[in-house]
């Protein structure tokens, strides 16, 4: 179930299940822009139930009169995973509607605030002037105090343009092969794995395939 509103441009706000709704659908969408040959409105949908492999298509019509259709689907993570992700305490998640020239006006209206944006897989992450190569640094400082010894290996896994100075850094790196064909390079080529498969099986195999290059190491 499905909670959609658009301040009544296209609909007023009702409770829609799985199906296709047009003017003179039950229920129909009945704003009073729902005939309007363009429209600048924009569509809300919230979930009240937890319902992640739902993907939204929206249909209508550009300046020309062509029909155009977008679908949507934010993310395939399990319940317990965007429950994490929601309580994230140092940065905050957004997806991106805007063109290439606004998001460099965004990143720079950020800069002077002393954060920055960065693009991982399908939104945007924006935090406060820090990346995972900081937290990697911060924590192989904190295990050399620790435990009194340098004689430790690092291991990233990622696929995204902000994993791209962890991996670069990593004793071990792990590329996972992303589901848009898109591909990041790094500058090192020692001890880079790419895995075959996508996320979540893909971090599974970059794991599997950094233990046997140890295990192969040691023995």
């Amino acid at each position: 179930r499905h909670r959609v509103n658009d301040d009544d441009s296209i609909l007023t706000q009702n409770t829609y299940t799985s199906n296709t709704y047009t003017t003179s659908s039950s229920p129909a969408l009945n704003g009073i822009l729902s005939s309007s040959t363009y429209l600048g409105a924009k569509l809300t949908i919230q979930n009240f139930e937890y319902e992640r492999n739902n993907t939204y298509t929206v249909t209508g019509y550009d300046l020309d009169g062509d029909e155009i259709t977008e679908q949507i689907k934010i993310t395939k993570l399990e319940e317990k995973q965007l429950n994490d992700f929601y309580k994230r305490e140092f940065s905050v998640s957004l997806s991106w509607n805007g063109d290439q020239i606004i998001y460099l006006k965004f990143k720079k209206k950020l800069e002077q605030l002393k954060l920055q944006a960065t693009f991982g897989g399908k939104i945007i992450n924006v935090s406060g002037l820090h990346n995972k190569l900081d937290a990697v640094k911060f924590y192989n400082q904190y295990t050399s105090k620790l435990y009194k010894t340098s004689n430790y290996k690092t291991i990233s896994i990622g696929d995204s343009e902000n994993d791209i100075e962890m991996l670069n850094y990593s004793d071990y790196s792990g590329i996972v092969k992303r589901e848009d064909g898109k591909k990041i390079k790094l500058n090192k080529n020692h001890n880079v794995f790419i895995s075959s498969s996508s996320a979540p099986k893909g971090w599974v195999e970059i794991v599997n395939l950094v233990s046997k290059k140890m295990e192969d190491k040691n023995s």
